[in-house]
């Protein structure tokens, strides 16, 4: 998935939300990435993951 969204000025944040309906039982590990055209000072926080245990 895909989401843009638009110009954001320094400090800005934005919120997504996403719904997920898992197909079965175990262990699912969520990704979100963010990416732009400026220089970032700091790019190890541009990714985060969530690991949920369906049961």
């Amino acid at each position: 998935m895909e989401c843009d969204l638009g110009l954001l000025a320094s400090g800005a944040s934005a919120t997504v939300m996403v719904v997920l309906r898992p197909q079965g039982t175990g262990t699912i590990t969520s990704r979100a990435q963010v990416t732009g055209s400026e220089y970032d000072t700091d790019p190890t926080d541009n990714l985060a993951a969530e690991t949920t245990t369906v049961k």
